[in-house]
């Protein structure tokens, strides 16, 4: 039916989400953890991060996709495509959707995750708002870059992520 479930309670560690075919020149289809910003942590089983054995799960991702003439680009010194993949939506350990959520991931890669009890987590979802930026293979603009949500943190307050959330689940209702 097209739709992937994983029981993230079963998993001990951290579980991580990849953009098919944002990798690096070595391997186009996979992006190296740790490496690319074309995979980010969303899950981690680290009870520390919540209070009362709930864990932080992130069901809100930035996607982004840079292209030039509609392909990606890359740099003479470094095999990962520029300008592409998870744009993190915490800085300095600070959610900038909303405050009360906790941050997850390596540093300078790091996102808001809200903390859930493990019985929520399989009926959990991910929204990946997905921008474009550059030109398409017809030389036209590509403009949903600046619709992204991170543009807007510093004008929406705390409540931003909320609001978000909501607008989107009731686009897919």
């Amino acid at each position: 039916n097209g739709v992937y479930t994983h029981s993230f309670t079963r998993y001990l560690g951290e579980a991580w989400l990849s953009a098919y075919g944002f990798g690096g020149n070595d391997n186009i289809a996979f992006p190296t953890k740790n490496m690319s910003t074309g995979t980010t942590m969303i899950f981690s089983n680290a009870t520390s991060i919540c209070r009362d054995g709930r864990l932080p799960f992130v069901n809100f991702l930035v996607l982004k996709a840079s292209l030039s003439n509609g392909r990606f680009t890359y740099t003479a010194d470094n095999n990962q495509p520029t300008g592409v993949g998870f744009d993190p939506t915490c800085i300095d350990g600070v959610c900038q959707l909303n405050s009360d959520n906790k941050c997850i991931g390596t540093s300078g890669n790091q996102n808001c995750a809200v903390c859930m009890n493990p019985d929520e987590l399989h009926d959990s979802s991910i929204q990946i708002w997905m921008s474009y930026g550059g030109t398409d293979s017809l030389g036209k603009t590509l403009m949903s870059y600046t619709s992204n949500p991170l543009n807007y943190r510093k004008y929406a307050g705390s409540s931003a992520y909320s609001q978000l959330s909501s607008s989107l689940s009731s686009v897919q209702s």
